[in-house]
Formats: structure tokens, C-alpha cells, sequence
């Protein structure tokens, strides 16, 4: 019993089965020929299919503030994050004030923190990532606040 499956190549679909059904004399040439004649321009006038929509801009903030628990953010599209200030140690480890003096960046695009050498991306708040700053480097700059 034959099936009908197809094979990506580089350029079409090649309808694998009906060929070697067709190459046994299990199904007519003719018959074979029609179906391909039928679905391959349709296969071919498809090329590669993709839209605007597949490819969202960046997420960009709007707005910021910085609670003793979490980090909020106010983005473009209507949403808020809100993540536990855990995630980024040098928040963590900042003074009230030193969290409240942030500022946008890149459109949008990141938050800064000048007092705290604080950099976040909102990309990497959306897709839940935290902090990827080493034990290492996190030591060295507690011990320069005198806090390690």
C-alpha cells in the first residue's frame, strides 16, 4: 500500500509518493502528471509566507517606579510588568532614593539607573529575565558602596 507524502526541497514540495507509485505502474503517468500540474504553481506562487505582524517591534516603556518589593513597568502597548526587585541586586541594594532616580533610555527601550550603574532592557523584562550579572562583578560593586 502506498501513502502520499510530500518532501521539502530547497525551491518546492515534491509529491513523493504519487512519483513512485507512478514509476511501478501503481497509478497512471497522466494521473500523477495531473495532480502535479494542479498543485504546483499554487506551491510555487506561495513562496515565503510572512507578514508585518510576525515581527512585533520591541517593547518600549513608558513609565517606571521602583516599590521596597518589585519593579514596575509601564509599557506602549497598554501592559504593566511587574517583577520582584530580587531579580536585580543593584536595585535591591539601593537606597529609596537611588532607585527613584531612573530614566528611560533608547526610546523606551531600556531604564537607567546613573547612582546604582543600573542598566535593564524591557525586551529582557518581557521575555522574565533577570539580572545576568556575575557573583564576581555584583562583590566588587557592594564592596565600592561599602555594603560587602
Amino acid at each position: 500500500m502506498w501513502s502520499v507524502r510530500t518532501i521539502a526541497r530547497s525551491s518546492d514540495l515534491i509529491p513523493f509518493g504519487f512519483r513512485q507509485a507512478a514509476a511501478f505502474g501503481l497509478l497512471s503517468f497522466r494521473a500523477w502528471k495531473a495532480w502535479f500540474v494542479s498543485t504546483a504553481k499554487p506551491f510555487s506562487e506561495r513562496g515565503m509566507t510572512s507578514s508585518a505582524h510576525e515581527l512585533p517591534s520591541p517593547p518600549l516603556a513608558t513609565a517606571v517606579r521602583v516599590t521596597e518589593e518589585s519593579l514596575v513597568v509601564e509599557l506602549l502597548d497598554g501592559r504593566t510588568l511587574t517583577v520582584p526587585i530580587g531579580w536585580f541586586p543593584r536595585l535591591q541594594h539601593g537606597t529609596r532614593e537611588d532607585r527613584a532616580a531612573c530614566r528611560l533610555i533608547g526610546r523606551g527601550e531600556g531604564i537607567h539607573w546613573d547612582t546604582l550603574d543600573e542598566d535593564i532592557g524591557v525586551e529582557s523584562l518581557v521575555a522574565g529575565r533577570g539580572s545576568l550579572e556575575s557573583q564576581v562583578s555584583l562583590k566588587r560593586w557592594l564592596t565600592t558602596r561599602g555594603i560587602g
